[in-house]
């Protein structure tokens, strides 16, 4: 199961935008994940039974549980390895996941990472 975590529109709470444009804005992404997801399962599973899946909410929060939910015995995630000023604003979600998961988690940098 690949999962992508879009972001919801709790996550703007406290923006001066208007609800309906947080609403749009998030709907477009989900939209566009969903999309995105369906190629990226095509060109990177292809042969192979698998199953791509766009959720809403916040990232860290929303993989353990569909870790859970699913019975997953392995995290596999991609980070972006920020480091100073770009890891305290942006935070790290793979260092939550794996504080947090009970299962293991491998974490792979992308530009690390050669698919044939």
């Amino acid at each position: 199961m690949a999962v992508y975590i879009a972001p919801s529109s709790n996550q703007y709470v406290g923006f001066h935008i208007p609800a309906s444009s947080i609403e749009n804005f998030t709907g477009e992404v989900f939209k566009g994940a969903e999309q995105s997801m369906k190629d990226f399962v095509k060109e990177k599973f292809s042969g192979l039974i698998a199953q791509g899946k766009v959720v809403k909410g916040y990232p860290a929060e929303e993989i353990i549980g569909q870790a859970r939910e699913y019975g997953a015995d392995l995290i596999v995630m991609g980070t972006h390895g920020r480091v100073g000023l770009d890891r305290i604003l942006f935070g790290s979600v793979a260092e939550k996941v794996v504080k947090a998961s009970v299962v293991p988690v491998l974490t792979v940098r992308p530009e690390a990472v050669k698919v044939a």
